[in-house]
């Protein structure tokens, strides 16, 4: 009862079932990158010779978010701040890192001068401190991060190109009538 032997019920199933899965693996496509730049990284060019603008700028930017400068040089600027409990928890699953390691977040501008303005390169990173002074450095390149700081550097261009304070924010402005 309730079989049809004459009906290839089973075989229509199993080939439904597969075109559904076939089909169903074309429509989802694999994230895109944020952005596609010459590096592969977040980058900018600012038309501007003036990296110590550039560099004050990403500074300011940066020290807000708990970074600190770790390594100035004429063409590089590395900042490094405390990694998070999620970041730390992350190296330690990849087991790069443990609870005892000394984690940071660290990102890296590269400043290359070219004719028409200078080209802003950053790359961030998850350093773990082990045992024996050895250092572990994960590359973070997620299309998350990638996004924020390709938002940083546009900003920082806007605000280099167009003269911008970044200070006079209506926020603070607002605080200042304030306090008159």
């Amino acid at each position: 009862m309730g079989t049809y032997p004459d009906t290839p019920v089973k075989p229509i199933l199993v080939l439904s079932l597969c075109l559904a899965v076939l089909l169903g693996g074309c429509i989802i496509t694999p994230p895109q990158p944020a952005a596609t730049t010459l590096s592969g990284k977040p980058e900018v060019l600012v038309l501007t010779q003036d990296v110590g603008a550039i560099k004050s700028r990403l500074i300011g930017d940066l020290v807000n978010d708990g970074y600190a400068i770790e390594r100035d040089t004429e063409f590089s600027l590395v900042m490094m701040r405390r990694a998070t409990t999620t970041e730390s928890a992350a190296l330690s699953f990849l087991a790069i890192g443990s609870s005892y390691s000394k984690t940071e977040r660290v990102v890296s501008f590269t400043f290359v001068r070219l004719p028409e303005g200078v080209r802003v390169i950053a790359a961030n990173d998850i350093r773990a401190h082990l045992i024996v002074g050895r250092v572990a450095t994960v590359p973070m390149t997620s299309n998350e991060v990638h996004a924020v700081y390709q938002t940083t550097l546009k900003k920082v261009k806007a605000q280099i190109e167009g003269g911008s304070n970044p200070y006079d924010s209506p926020l603070l402005r607002e605080s200042r009538v304030k306090s008159k």
